[in-house]
This record gives C-alpha cells, sequence and structure tokens, in this order.
C-alpha cells in the first residue's frame, strides 16, 4: 500500500492507494480538472463545486460501464458466431471427404 498526499481543489489529502504516486497525481488531476469545470459553469462554493463534479463523474463512469457491457454482448454474439461457423465448415470439411470417398 502507497501513501500518497495530493492536491485537491487547494486542500492537501493522504491516501492509502495500492496504485503508485504517479497514477493517483493523475487522478488528482482529473479531480481539480472536474472541480475547475464546475466552478466554471456556475457560481458554487467549492463543496457544490466538487459535488457537482462527482456527479459528471459519476455520470461518465456509468456510461462508460454501459459501452463495457454493450461491448463484452457484441464480443460474445461474434464469438458465437465464429464456433458456430467453425462447427459448419468442420461438417462440410467431412461431408466433402465422404463425397470424395464414394
Amino acid at each position: 500500500m502507497n501513501r500518497v498526499t495530493v492536491t485537491i481543489a487547494g486542500r492537501a489529502y493522504t491516501i492509502l492507494a495500492e496504485e503508485t504516486k504517479e497514477y493517483m497525481d493523475r487522478v488528482a488531476e482529473l479531480v481539480n480538472a472536474k472541480i475547475s469545470e464546475a466552478h466554471q459553469n456556475a457560481d458554487l462554493t467549492v463543496e457544490q463545486a466538487s459535488v457537482l463534479a462527482a456527479i459528471n463523474v459519476a455520470d461518465e463512469c456509468l456510461k462508460a460501464q454501459n459501452q463495457v457491457d454493450s461491448m463484452r454482448e457484441q464480443l460474445q454474439s461474434y464469438i458465437d458466431e465464429n464456433r458456430h461457423l467453425r462447427s459448419q465448415i468442420t461438417k462440410a470439411n467431412k461431408q466433402q471427404k465422404l463425397n470424395a470417398n464414394k
């Protein structure tokens, strides 16, 4: 476990993380960017901007998860279709060999 200190919205936070300091710095940069974006769009306190940023990140996360789920389903469909086509090829090859031996 790594003990990492990051600065978010001007305040230092010490976080215990399995990830590297570099990764956690990137996370903090993203959080700061989202909070700054919320501040620019409205006259909000840091707390309000933070909550709005959290809502926006959660929305993006759920949409990304939905995309991943959709891609998984599509990939599974391709795998199933591939399996079916391979089975048909195997059957056709066997039938071709039978016909050649007649």
